[in-house]
């Protein structure tokens, strides 16, 4: 039996756009809880500024 050529699992190119999205993903899922979390704190009066 022939052994058939094994595409590689990833290109250079795909690896890059994943590494893009995973950036873009956390960045803004960041921002959002923490905008999120400072506000619902804020208004349940965790308020911690004095």
């Amino acid at each position: 039996m022939a052994a058939a050529a094994e595409a590689p699992l990833s290109t250079r190119g795909e690896r890059i756009g994943w590494y893009f999205f995973d950036w873009a993903n956390s960045a803004f899922s960041t921002t959002v809880v923490t905008v999120f979390l400072a506000r619902g704190f804020h208004r349940a009066g965790f308020d911690t500024r004095s």
